[in-house]
């Protein structure tokens, strides 16, 4: 999660991210990360050898996150 954080900090708003997770709390950290600064993600999606890939769109108002 934290190396999202710092990912998305890096993309301006708007931009989409790209995350492969395999550990087993990323669906509820990464969820509720991009609840809390108004990111969007889409509902992960299983891979095929474990863990999920998340699709998440920086929030307009995140600028200076």
């Amino acid at each position: 999660m934290l190396r999202t954080k710092k990912a998305l900090g890096r993309r301006a708003p708007g931009a989409r991210l790209v995350v492969l997770a395999d550990d087993p709390l990323a669906r509820l950290d990464l969820l509720h990360l991009c609840r809390s600064e108004g990111h969007e993600a889409e509902p992960p999606a299983p891979l095929s050898g474990g863990g999920w890939r998340f699709s998440i769109r920086k929030g307009l108002g995140s600028a200076g996150q």
